[in-house]
């Protein structure tokens, strides 16, 4: 945010009182969500002055603290009748404020929502034409002197030894299975795991890593949660009861960080818990953490920590609206050649998202369009979409806490919109090819044989369907037009019985 602040003349400070715990445990991405949301109005509300984050110790015992923060502004500030409007399910404080800065005031709703769960509240002191001072309370676990020695003790490399450098020298060659249905996360995986010297097997569902597990022996196991078929945590009680598999390394790896679903994943019998978007580092602490000790060192090649002139890529990539150009790298160990072909890739994939989401809530599948949000917001992560990434945030929690009022979801689905409309506009002119113009056109046995290989994975529920058809896709629209549009955004979204439907009715 200090490019906002910058960019509006103002002022960001912080201020911890002494007595504040300097080391505490709880939802770091709950936190961090709040303090997003309150600071960002700030910034969006002040045209000048000091913006300030204070946090105080309300109360504390041997094992809790209950903290205070504020974030004090010297913006528009509100009257009592705004001020008692908000909090509330996409309110703000009147239509012309709306108007005037844009949002749903989703944002506050949500604060509420997780400042509650995590033993707090919320609430706003304001003057109009003065400032306004929003805060919140949570209560947060202490952190033990021992259970600090064990932290601090836990991994037994050198600290001085970065981990890259230790999983290519010791454990290059290692096989791991990454269970993930997304393309763009397997690409970034693999990158990351390939990088360190680390051999990977991609399955797109548990039924298909309970099968690898069972004919293969793996180091280690990278389980995404959300699958379709079957997900990760059924798979890993499954592959718990295979004959010599209790003591396999498995790493949950999902956008969802909350503490209950870190709860969820050892309850299934996992061993840790990555979030997405992976940062390198903390995945390959991670990894040298849980994979096995080597009986040798393995001859490892030097790492090739140069990269390939990109300046022009790098450039292009910083003209898309809304992408943290420095976040995206980071997941691709700043490769700017890879963030473009996924990019590329999420812009071909997701076009269609929109659209399909407004199906789900029309037909009232909320299940469906939970797992598309979740997706979404996966990926608008890892890509470096930051803004849209908080904006399918707050969609996801909005399906989940206001499941029955459509209007209200309605409406975070078409904040989402207008943050992703241009964000794959600009990727689409930027980095489309113009040979994409003439591509063939398949004649009628080709498109035959083509839709009788869909037919029969969409049959199977087999999600190799979604890689056949990001394979084919454009020759199939060439020759099918609008109708392999909506047989597209089907199968990409999931909706295999419809697209089977779809598929069924086409006459060739």
């Amino acid at each position: 945010m200090a490019e906002r602040v910058n960019d509006k003349g103002l002022h960001l400070s912080t201020d911890i009182a002494a007595n504040v715990p300097s080391l505490l445990r709880g939802d770091g991405q709950r936190l961090q969500q709040m303090l997003l949301n309150f600071i960002g109005n700030a910034i969006k509300f002040s045209d000048q002055g000091q913006i300030t984050v204070r946090t105080t110790l309300l109360e504390d015992d041997h094992k809790t603290a209950l903290l205070r923060i504020e974030v004090e502004d010297q913006g528009i500030g509100l009257t009592p009748d705004q001020q008692s409007r908000l909090f509330q399910t996409f309110s703000q404080a009147d239509a012309s404020i709306s108007r005037k800065f844009g949002g749903t005031g989703l944002g506050l709703a949500i604060t509420k929502l997780l400042a509650s769960l995590m033993g707090g509240n919320v609430g706003v002191v304001s003057e109009r034409g003065v400032g306004s001072t929003f805060w919140m309370t949570v209560r947060l676990q202490k952190i033990a002197h021992k259970e600090l020695h064990s932290l601090a003790t836990h991994n037994n490399f050198s600290p001085r030894i970065p981990a890259d450098r230790v999983l290519l020298d010791l454990y290059h060659g290692y096989r791991l299975l990454l269970v993930e249905d997304n393309p763009i996360n397997q690409e970034v995986a693999v990158e990351l795991l390939k990088a360190v010297g680390l051999t990977v097997d991609v399955v797109n569902d548990g039924l298909q890593a309970i099968e690898q597990v069972s004919n293969h022996d793996y180091a280690l196991v990278l389980m995404d949660m959300q699958m379709p078929v079957m997900d990760g945590l059924e798979a890993t009680r499954l592959i718990r009861q295979l004959a010599n598999k209790a003591q396999l390394p498995i790493l949950a790896m999902t956008a969802n960080a909350f503490d209950e679903d870190r709860k969820r994943c050892l309850e299934a019998g996992m061993n840790d818990h990555i979030s997405k978007p992976v940062n390198p580092t903390i995945l390959y602490e991670m990894l040298l953490r849980w994979l096995p000790t080597p009986v040798k060192p393995n001859n490892a090649p030097p790492m090739n920590s140069e990269l390939p002139a990109e300046n022009d890529i790098s450039i292009a990539l910083s003209q898309i609206p809304g992408l943290d150009l420095n976040a995206g790298l980071q997941s691709v160990l700043g490769n700017a050649g890879k963030l473009k072909q996924l990019l590329v890739m999420f812009s071909q994939g997701h076009a269609g998202d929109i659209a399909a989401l407004r199906q789900h809530i029309a037909t009232g599948e909320s299940v469906e369009a939970q797992r598309l949000v979740h997706t979404l917001k996966g990926l608008s992560a890892t890509l470096g979409l930051t803004t849209l990434h908080h904006q399918a945030l707050a969609l996801e929690l909005a399906i989940k806490t206001t499941a029955n009022d459509a209007d209200n979801i309605i409406a975070a689905v078409n904040a989402v919109e207008e943050l992703m409309t241009p964000v794959l506009a600009s990727i689409n002119q930027l980095f489309s090819k113009p040979a994409e113009a003439t591509i063939s056109v398949l004649n009628l046995q080709e498109i035959g044989a083509l839709l009788g290989q869909l037919e029969e994975l969409l049959i199977k529920d087999d999600t190799l369907a979604n890689k056949l058809w990001q394979e084919s896709a454009p020759r199939i629209q060439a020759t099918l037009g609008s109708v392999a549009k909506q047989l597209g955004n089907e199968i990409e979204s999931f909706e295999y019985e419809k697209a089977l439907n779809t598929l069924r009715s086409i006459d060739l």
